[in-house]
């Protein structure tokens, strides 16, 4: 999943625990990819994905400061290989990560939403499906007019 191959480079940012917690999220969903497991926890994950998201984008601001904002806090979580790691080119590399990272993770969500509600969706469609056709085969029985005899 890509975003589990984002989340990689967060590990070595101070950004790190927004990367461990995407990099567990890849693999959920890769866990409940099938249609089975999708119509079971679908919902569920759903929401998961969807606070997550939330939270990569710092809301609430008393929980999270965003994915974006927690990248550029290089600093204080280099100390004092600060001015090897800040520099200009690694700062903007994992800012455009980031923003690829929110991107897919909303994408996600979109995608969970959209087979959590299709599974029920597909379910009942086929189930009317069934009903029609049991109604118009017993209106055809019904209907049916007995084969004239050969004399």
């Amino acid at each position: 999943c890509l975003c589990a191959l984002f989340s990689i480079f967060f590990y070595i940012s101070s950004a790190w625990a927004y990367g461990l917690v995407s990099t567990i999220l890849a693999y959920l969903l890769v866990c409940i990819s099938t249609p089975q497991m999708m119509q079971l926890y679908g919902k569920h994950a759903a929401v998961i994905f969807s606070i997550w998201f939330l939270i990569l984008l710092g809301i609430p601001s008393q929980l999270s400061t965003g994915l974006i904002n927690a990248t550029t806090n290089c600093q204080t979580f280099y100390g004092s290989y600060a001015d090897k790691m800040c520099v200009d080119g690694w700062q903007t590399f994992l800012l455009i990560i980031a923003t690829v990272q929110i991107s897919l993770t909303f994408l996600c969500v979109l995608c969970i939403l959209a087979a959590s509600a299709g599974t029920s969706v597909v379910g009942n469609v086929q189930g009317e499906i069934s009903r029609i056709k049991g109604d118009y085969q017993q209106s055809l029985t019904k209907n049916a007019q007995p084969a004239p005899t050969a004399a």
